[in-house]
């Protein structure tokens, strides 16, 4: 659960790159997105150029509330077993969403 938490509250991307040969195709593109373009790098011993664009705004997405669900639901697992422990006389000494350290006799 641990790890889809940090997935899913990841940042949004921000921004893309396209691939384009140099000719006609990458002109017309630079004409069209010139407004959006970070960074154009001609790729080493080829006519490949990597065009670095940003990402309009409502394009970002991320799932950080899905995350926050994710991380709510691993605290309340792990609180249940908390609470057992401490119910049996078990003395635990460190708990996180995902792990606790409790005594090898307990």
């Amino acid at each position: 659960m641990n790890s889809c938490y940090g997935k899913t509250i990841e940042r949004p991307v921000e921004k893309d790159y396209k691939y384009i040969q140099e000719g006609d195709e990458l002109e017309k593109f630079w004409t069209k997105n010139s407004f959006k373009i970070d960074d154009d790098i001609k790729i080493e011993n080829s006519n490949i150029h990597a065009i670095r664009t940003f990402k309009p705004i409502d394009k970002h997405f991320n799932f950080s509330l899905f995350g926050i669900q994710v991380l709510s639901m691993s605290k309340r697992i792990m609180n249940e077993v908390m609470c057992l422990a401490f119910d049996i006389g078990c003395h635990i000494y460190y708990q996180d969403t995902d792990s606790m350290h409790i005594e090898v006799d307990d």
